[in-house]
């Protein structure tokens, strides 16, 4: 009889490859284009390295190393990512493009996990396949998902939905990896310091499993 962590790794990778079909469906085009943002090319010389020496220099520095014109910023995951990209990819577009989707489908199926723990998988039938394509399919995507510039809006949401799901498994008590994760969406942009806040919320009304009886 498989155990309930079984059934729940089996059922999130499951939704993850839904997810990855869901959004290759609806955001495959994007893969053939090239870089748009006038932020893309400094974040990428921003976040580039070749020995640790300028990784660390890349995740000590300033947004965009202090070009960003709307303030100054610290955001050392974006800078991680793009200097990924780059050692993978080089300046080819699609690297980066497929980087998002998968950060996307990453994202619709941590939120259908999290709604799954919330609401209780006996509740919710096929609820969550019709929250998977409101998420996948929402307008607000195309302000993301074909601009590289735009993932820290996507990494900070992981972080934050990652953040969340781990805090409600732990039913009010301390939890390493949501803590973790909270700062995680900090380092990616600087909405993430909701994420605390939404812990605390979990932590303090002790949710684990389907929501209370109200």
């Amino acid at each position: 009889m498989p155990s309930d962590g079984a059934r729940l790794a089996k059922f999130g990778f499951g939704a993850w490859l839904v997810s990855l079909a869901i959004a290759w469906i609806a955001w495959g085009d994007v893969m053939g284009l090239g870089f748009f943002g006038w932020d893309t090319f400094p974040l990428i010389e921003a976040g580039r390295f070749s020995n640790f020496e300028e990784l660390g220099g890349a995740l000590s520095s300033e947004l965009m190393e202090g070009r960003f014109p709307g303030g100054h910023y610290w955001r050392p995951l974006v800078h991680l990512s793009f200097g990924l990209d780059h050692a993978l990819w080089g300046m080819n577009a699609r690297g980066y493009h497929t980087t998002d989707w998968l950060i996307l489908a990453l994202n619709a199926s941590l939120v259908i996990a999290l709604a799954q723990l919330l609401v209780g998988r006996g509740r919710s039938g096929w609820a969550w396949f019709a929250g998977l394509m409101v998420f996948l399919l929402h307008g607000v995507h195309f302000e993301v998902v074909p601009l590289p510039p735009r993932r820290a809006d996507a990494l900070c949401l992981m972080f934050t939905l990652l953040a969340t799901w781990l805090a409600a498994r732990k039913a009010g008590r301390l939890s390493i990896g949501a803590s973790i994760a909270a700062l995680c969406a900090v380092a990616s942009k600087e909405t993430g310091a909701l994420a605390p806040v939404v812990i605390f919320a979990f932590a303090a009304g002790g949710t684990r499993g389907a929501l209370k009886e109200r």
